[in-house]
């Protein structure tokens, strides 16, 4: 075979390396990796929605998502005043959630308020 040939199947075999540790590199990441990935996509913000019940406006309701350089913070607060045919009662709550960029969780928090 002539130094062409043999550089050429050079060229191919190390080009054929290159594709199979590419393919390994895409196809078999860690989910970890796969999570922190995510959560540097994820853009902050806040929403708000107006609780109902009967066609009757009770309460509002709230998320918020707020990232940070270790994390990623999530807060839904209800607040609802809801009595019925008797008095009007007051009725709260939070839940606050804290995951790493990985996504995994870190605290959870809820607070109710009667």
């Amino acid at each position: 075979m002539s130094r062409r040939g043999l550089t050429a199947i050079a060229v191919l075999g190390l080009w054929a390396i290159g594709i199979a540790f590419l393919v390994r590199r895409e196809l078999f990441r860690p989910d970890t990796e796969i999570f922190a990935e995510m959560g540097l996509r994820i853009t902050p913000g806040a929403m708000f929605y107006a609780v109902m019940r009967d066609g009757d406006h009770i309460g509002f309701a709230s998320s918020t998502i707020d990232t940070t350089e270790t994390g990623i913070s999530i807060v839904d607060v209800v607040v609802t005043d809801a009595g019925g045919n008797g008095p009007a009662r007051r009725a709260a709550t939070r839940s606050e959630i804290r995951l790493s960029r990985g996504m995994r969780l870190q605290e959870f928090r809820l607070e109710e308020d009667a």
